[in-house]
């Protein structure tokens, strides 16, 4: 980040999930200069290959919630399908909990093509040494239909 750094409104750092981490976070991250308002906000949130368990969701959301700019804001999130307990389903139902609205970017692959019988099988998968089989970019923005907002 720093080599490629063209301003300073550009920085990665560690964030850890929940309501009182997301305030922590912005408010350090107003501290250091990255905004101007007493707590930070930001225009784009990056995620990639972060469910894992349900568990962690609720308090993604609501970071999410906290940190992410009203209305404009987007949260970019890249979601490797795995065999663990999370789905994508779930989550997204979360996003809607949560008040937010996603759609499909992308969902990357490659056919093999080992054999005709193969790739007539195949459609579209990543596959990787850690099991995953597919990879789905989503974007989420809020619903500002909601009669709520953050």
């Amino acid at each position: 980040v720093d080599t490629n750094r063209t301003n300073d409104n550009v920085f990665a750092t560690q964030l850890l999930w929940g309501v009182e981490t997301a305030e922590a976070f912005s408010s350090a991250s107003s501290d250091c200069g990255h905004s101007n308002s007493p707590l930070s906000s930001f225009d784009i949130i990056l995620a990639s290959d972060i469910i894992y368990a349900a568990v962690v969701i609720d308090p993604l959301w609501e970071t999410v919630q906290k940190l992410l700019c009203y209305p404009n804001g987007k949260f970019w999130l890249a979601f490797a399908k795995r065999r663990v307990p999370a789905t994508i389903e779930f989550f997204l139902q979360k996003a809607e909990d949560f008040g937010f609205q996603y759609s499909l970017v992308s969902e990357s692959g490659h056919i093999e093509e080992d054999t005709e019988e193969e790739e007539e099988d195949c459609n579209s998968h990543i596959k990787d040494a850690a099991g995953a089989d597919e990879v789905f970019v989503y974007v989420f923005k809020w619903d500002c239909t909601r009669t709520s907002v953050p």
